[in-house]
């Protein structure tokens, strides 16, 4: 069960880091980047002369699009994100199937989060949380149990510093800027349409940087953890709206595998984010019953 709640840990963690921004410096992977491609300069350059005027037209609508969304979703102070996470499992020949709905009301300075998550693991049952993030601590409704837990002060604030930092909606995209190249623009009457076919090494790199940057130490994961995960057939489509340029919505679709103690465990993954409210999140406060009630654990 450790392993099983590990790898759907690890799940939820990269459908949150997709939705919420939480990736490494894009300018670390571009400079290695860059080092790989002095080696085929010729090569290179003889393929892209003949798409050059293609690409440098999407590039550029693709870079204006960054910059305004970018621009626009700095100022954001709050706003809600509805993430819906399917995720087809198999470990050691056994499948399985888990449907996890989050709903979460964010402000972004200071860092606040009200959040509902619903965990539907089949035959192992449905689980229901209920999560308030604020300066005074964490508290945790778990339905099993039927009580509410208060996190350790230390372990809190690791999370809100981890939240804080990726809570801003406007540097979103800058997790992209290695890939602006790659991507393709669609649009509709209402909305601009990105969407792009990630290059699976690149990718690993940078998720397997950025999983060892979110993880909390309090929860002991092991370096070679990080090691054993990688991933295939990671798509992108973000969706923003062409009037206010906020996010309407990033859908995320990848294969992950990974190891864990000489088990090997699988999952096909597809992340639905919906944003709204933007600006418009009524004001978050932990319940009295919490504050009166929550029993302090220890980890």
């Amino acid at each position: 069960m450790k392993k099983l709640m590990t790898f759907i840990l690890v799940g939820l963690l990269i459908a949150v880091m997709a939705a919420c921004n939480k990736t490494s410096d894009p300018a670390d992977s571009k400079a290695n980047e860059n080092e790989q491609e002095e080696v085929t300069d010729e090569e290179a350059d003889s393929e892209a002369d003949s798409e050059e005027e293609t690409d440098e037209s999407n590039s550029s609508s693709t870079k204006e699009i960054f910059d305004k969304t970018t621009e626009a979703n700095n100022g954001l102070e709050s706003f809600s994100l509805e993430l819906d996470l399917q995720q087809a499992m198999e470990i050691d020949g056994e499948k399985m199937d888990i449907n996890s709905v989050m709903l979460m009301d964010i402000f972004t300075n200071p860092f606040t989060l009200k959040q509902e998550l619903t965990m539907d693991m089949g035959e192992l049952g449905k689980q229901e949380m209920e999560i308030f993030l604020v300066d005074s601590g964490a508290y945790i409704f778990d339905s099993t149990e039927g009580e509410w837990l208060k996190l350790p002060s230390e372990f809190a604030e690791e999370f809100i510093d981890f939240s804080d930092e990726d809570a801003d909606l406007g540097s979103e995209l800058q997790q992209f800027e290695e890939f602006m190249e790659d991507f393709t623009l669609e649009e509709d009457d209402n909305h601009y349409i990105l969407k792009l076919q990630a290059d699976d090494e690149k990718f690993n790199k940078l998720i397997d940087e950025t999983l060892q940057d979110a993880m909390p130490e309090d929860l002991g994961f092991e370096d070679d953890l990080y090691d054993s995960i990688s991933f295939e057939n990671v798509t992108y489509e973000i969706i923003i709206d062409k009037e206010t340029y906020y996010y309407k919505e990033l859908n995320v679709t990848l294969d992950l595998e990974m190891e864990i103690d000489g088990e090997k465990m699988t999952s096909q993954q597809v992340i639905q984010s919906t944003y709204s409210n933007h600006n418009e999140v009524e004001e978050i406060k932990v319940p009295q019953e919490a504050i009166d009630n929550a029993v302090e654990v220890e980890l």
